[in-house]
């Protein structure tokens, strides 16, 4: 066979050759055709990630409206009336539930709680005081019956004037029983301490001198005339003078016809730059400079009508030198004769510790 020219040969190749994919000479590098097909793919998944975004975002605006508006239509329901005005509170506030005292014994509910006693006794510990009293004002413990483990529960110490909350022998100090009479003041006192503070008043006044008072919680001491009987208020801070037989109206011991109470004042301020603070300025009344029983140095004040629409009263005030308490001797009437000699008789007798 007769070999072929080269010529020949090359048109046979070229006539072999399918055109299925461009030249590298006429349209550039074969990689150039790949990203041609390739571009629709990611333009549809392009797409069909922004429809998907777009949805989401409003199905959530729309789930974020659906959730205010529900939110309104109950705040509506619940809390306004039908003419829109808000709607009373059905629950008590928190002061108010910490204000219940179902005992009244000075401690709210939710405070016993908290300690431990019993809401619905007034006396935990079964010592005669009440659970609020040995708190606020006594400062014993009212789980405990005796508080300073004296073996004398606190109730009878404190009948007795002794401190239940402090092991000794001796007396609550006048300081200690300052300080109850301060706090008394503030926080009252409540059952069963009154009754046993009553108690011992009456025991006591059984012993007493007839002829004379004196005070176990301040030190004073006055005579008591032989035509009255005198008793005191259940904290001690207040003596009242009425006719000895007489049943007294009432258990204010402040309404008697003589009184003597206990003021508290600056320790620098004399007992008449006290008085002045309210005492009328102009009003008819008289000053006059006393001197107790053992030098105790006084002022009384004779016709005050401001303090009175009924009848002038007369009031006469002893206090130390450089002490806070002030002791006011008080006459509610004036005009009954017989009262005003003994007022004075009192007065002339009043003796302060020393």
């Amino acid at each position: 066979m007769k070999e072929k020219s080269e010529k020949q040969i090359k048109d046979i190749k070229d006539d072999m050759e399918f055109e299925v994919m461009p030249r590298q000479d006429e349209a550039g590098p074969a990689s150039s055709s790949l990203p041609e097909q390739s571009l629709h793919v990611p333009v549809f998944a392009e797409a069909k990630s922004s429809n998907h975004k777009v949805r989401v975002w409003v199905i959530s605006i729309s789930l974020i409206v659906l959730i205010l508006a529900g939110g309104f239509l109950a705040y509506k329901a619940f809390f306004l009336n039908q003419n829109g005005a808000a709607k009373p509170r059905l629950s008590a506030p928190v002061s108010e539930i910490e204000a219940v005292d179902s005992d009244q014994d000075g401690l709210s509910d939710r405070r016993e709680s908290e300690l431990g006693t019993d809401p619905s006794d007034p006396d935990t510990d079964k010592d005669g005081i009440a659970d609020g009293d040995e708190l606020n004002v006594y400062a014993t413990d009212p789980l405990l019956p005796d508080s300073d483990l004296d073996t004398f529960d606190d109730g009878d110490e404190l009948a007795r004037r002794f401190n239940p909350a402090v092991n000794t022998t001796e007396s609550a100090t006048e300081s200690q029983q300052a300080a109850w009479a301060a706090a008394i003041a503030r926080f009252g006192l409540h059952e069963p301490t009154k009754t046993t503070i009553k108690a011992s008043r009456e025991e006591a006044s059984e012993t007493e001198d007839e002829g004379e008072y004196q005070s176990e919680l301040f030190g004073y001491s006055v005579a008591i005339p032989s035509q009255l009987a005198v008793r005191e208020s259940v904290d001690a801070t207040i003596v009242g003078f009425f006719v000895k037989g007489a049943v007294p109206p009432d258990e204010n011991v402040g309404g008697d016809i003589i009184t003597i109470s206990v003021a508290v004042k600056p320790a620098e301020q004399s007992s008449e730059e006290w008085a002045s603070a309210f005492l009328i300025e102009g009003e008819n009344f008289e000053r006059k400079e006393l001197v107790g029983n053992g030098g105790a140095a006084g002022t009384l004040y004779k016709n005050i009508t401001g303090q009175s629409t009924d009848c002038p009263i007369d009031q006469a005030h002893f206090s130390k030198e450089n002490d806070s308490k002030v002791f006011a001797v008080t006459l509610a009437c004036n005009e009954l004769s017989d009262f005003t000699a003994l007022f004075n008789e009192i007065v002339s007798s009043f003796k302060l510790p020393n």
